[in-house]
């Protein structure tokens, strides 16, 4: 009997550029769906992980966890990609992490908003040109301000 919640893929190896790489594909190959599906007139129903459903005008999904360990956080990493731009965005708050997705085109600045008012004036900004992935728990994660 296992505990905690499943977390799929996890019995196979990967590193954190092998899982940036998949998230990306992922995420154009979605898009690229849902934009086909709208332009035939079929419906679209979001839903989170446990089955909730997400308004249709919702600009952003944010999920909140427990932070990765990483050595001196961003407090704000942007997480893209050359093709796709920018893909989320994780903010850290002492031991908490919250992931925010754009759901629509007007995402991105309504997230940048929320961001605003969470972190005030002076956060530390990452933009490292790619999806900073948790290759243990196969989560985003923030960009390591440490160097090295």
């Amino acid at each position: 009997m296992t505990s905690g919640p499943r977390v799929p893929g996890l019995a196979f190896e990967a590193d954190q550029r092998g899982l940036s790489e998949g998230y990306c594909i992922y995420t154009q190959q979605q898009r690229q769906y849902l934009v086909s599906l709208a332009a035939h007139g079929i419906p679209i129903a979001h839903q989170t992980a446990d089955g909730s459903s997400i308004d249709p005008h919702q600009q952003y999904l944010c999920e909140n966890r427990t932070a990765s360990d990483i050595k001196q956080p961003a407090t704000l990493t942007y997480h893209s990609s050359p093709e796709l731009g920018t893909i989320a965005m994780t903010v850290i708050q002492g031991d908490k992490q919250f992931d925010y997705y754009p759901l629509l085109p007007s995402g991105l600045a309504a997230i940048e908003r929320r961001i605003a008012e969470q972190l005030g004036d002076n956060p530390i900004i990452a933009f490292p040109a790619a999806i900073c992935m948790d290759a243990k728990r196969r989560q985003l994660t923030a960009e390591s301000m440490a160097g090295g």
